[in-house]
């Protein structure tokens, strides 16, 4: 093994195993992959992911885009299921170094793809992600709103009715 080459594995690492720990639907071992500040939302929000589906996360492909001291950032492609639906999604994750680990801080989805080529419905197209387990809305769900209301996600509403146009 290349010493220089050490960072990249243990990062690479610290990915595949928050993977494997949503495709085994252990939830402490995923949040043990991500930085002190996010989990107790994340811890939460993964929870209620986990009872209410079935959750898979497969590891398609990772690659290194830099390193230095306490951080890394890395790009991966990975495929979540929530119950019968999936998605192929491309990220970048941030990590820093805690206690000698590597552990994921942030998530940026640069692209993602209904699998079969089927988009969810006008709800943005919000699915379990890396770090945001409480992003499951796979079809709007009847939120009591008339289904011509459009809705829009993001800033922090409640599968987004707050963003109602």
């Amino acid at each position: 093994m290349r010493v220089d080459n050490v960072a990249e594995i243990d990062v690479k690492d610290c990915v595949r195993n928050a993977a494997e720990a949503v495709a085994a639907e252990n939830l402490d071992a995923y949040i043990g992959c991500f930085c002190e500040k996010v989990r107790p939302k994340l811890r939460r929000q993964a929870a209620i992911v986990f009872v209410t589906h079935d959750v898979g996360l497969e590891l398609l492909d990772s690659h290194l885009m830099g390193d230095a001291n306490d951080t890394a950032d890395i790009a991966v492609k990975y495929r979540a299921t929530l119950s019968a639906e999936s998605w192929d999604i491309v990220s970048t994750l941030g990590l820093v170094r805690e206690d000698g680990s590597w552990r994921i801080a942030a998530e940026k989805v640069q692209a993602r793809a209904a699998v079969g080529g089927r988009e969810s419905g006008g709800s943005g197209g919000q699915v379990f992600r890396f770090g945001g387990g409480g992003d499951a809305v796979l079809n709007p769900p009847d939120d009591g709103l008339p289904a011509d209301i459009g809705r829009r996600p993001g800033g922090g509403c409640a599968n987004g009715r707050c963003g109602v146009r």
